[in-house]
């Protein structure tokens, strides 16, 4: 679903607008973007989970990762070792939207535990023993996608869905630092 050349156009957290190009490659079981806006130059990484796509983005791909966590405690996640590849692991179900690395947890997922706080649709993530601190979390039935990067302030997760005009994908996002989401819209380039 997010794979070509888009053109899009997008609200900010905060106020202001942003406008440019997206353009997304599947990479193994993961897609790939990378969008050239007025805002500058960022990469994501993403996964599909009922019927969505959800991406997490920065500035770069030092740091950046996404996971799926479900809440008996299932987990897909990428980056798992390189460009494309998607792990698959469980961690042990702690309480609400608390889980913690176990015996069956593989040595590879990046986190000892996932907590997510707030009662908002965008939540915060406090992620312990990785490569962040904190992170993003957007609800989908039966879980949440989890979103980091090395900057806080700079994590961003989206989740893309089919647009209401046909052909189009729309996005609700959030940025680290800022409760409210903004929206963005793609549009196919021909």
């Amino acid at each position: 679903m997010l794979v070509g050349e888009w053109e899009v156009e997008a609200t900010v957290p905060g106020g202001g607008t942003y406008s440019g190009r997206v353009v997304g490659r599947a990479v193994g079981r993961a897609v790939e973007l990378e969008w050239d806006i007025t805002a500058g130059h960022y990469v994501g990484v993403g996964l599909e989970v009922a019927g969505a796509w959800y991406v997490a983005c920065g500035e770069d791909w030092e740091g950046l990762g996404l996971a799926l966590v479900r809440v008996d405690g299932s987990v897909r996640w990428c980056p798992a070792g390189g460009p494309g590849e998607v792990g698959a692991t469980a961690l042990a179900p702690i309480g609400v939207r608390h889980w913690d690395a176990g015996p069956g947890t593989a040595p590879d997922f990046p986190f000892a535990s996932v907590i997510l706080g707030g009662a908002r649709y965008l939540r915060e993530a406090t992620l312990r023993g990785g490569p962040a601190d904190r992170g993003l979390a957007l609800p989908f039935p039966g879980g949440h996608a989890v979103a980091w990067y090395r900057r806080f302030d700079q994590t961003v997760i989206l989740r893309y869905a089919p647009g209401r005009v046909p052909g189009t994908l729309e996005a609700a996002w959030g940025l680290g630092g800022h409760a409210e989401l903004a929206a963005e819209t793609l549009h196919p380039l021909a």
